[in-house]
């Protein structure tokens, strides 16, 4: 998912997708499922245009992308923030959606939202 310039260039995107289609999340030691769940979505990663960056674009990509998986028949939305914040997103932009920590997972917390 992107958001646009009403002109068409691209200053934002979210990755977000049934977990098991992220082979190398479900495959890892840290971030794997601690047991096999149905209907699970994960968003994976945030990109901001420099010129757009601490104007709530990754918070509106982060509902937006919520809206999408649960439209889609995700039983939960997961989610690895960084307690710096990073591509994967910083913890309060999930906070403020309601996502609740599940499980700590080296600098980064699993969250997850259910629908």
């Amino acid at each position: 998912m992107s958001e646009t310039l009403p002109g068409g260039g691209v200053i934002a995107g979210v990755a977000v997708a049934p977990r098991e289609e992220y082979g190398q999340l479900v495959r890892s030691r840290v971030y794997r499922p601690m047991e096999p769940e149905d209907g699970v979505w994960a968003v994976t990663c945030f990109a901001v245009a420099p010129g757009s960056k601490r104007h709530g674009v990754a918070g509106d990509l982060l509902d937006a992308a919520v809206r999408h998986a649960f439209a889609r028949g995700a039983t939960a939305v997961e989610a690895y923030p960084h307690v710096r914040g990073d591509y994967m997103g910083a913890p309060s932009m999930f906070d403020r959606l309601g996502f609740e920590a599940v499980r700590r997972a080296g600098p980064r917390t699993i969250v997850r939202l259910s629908a």
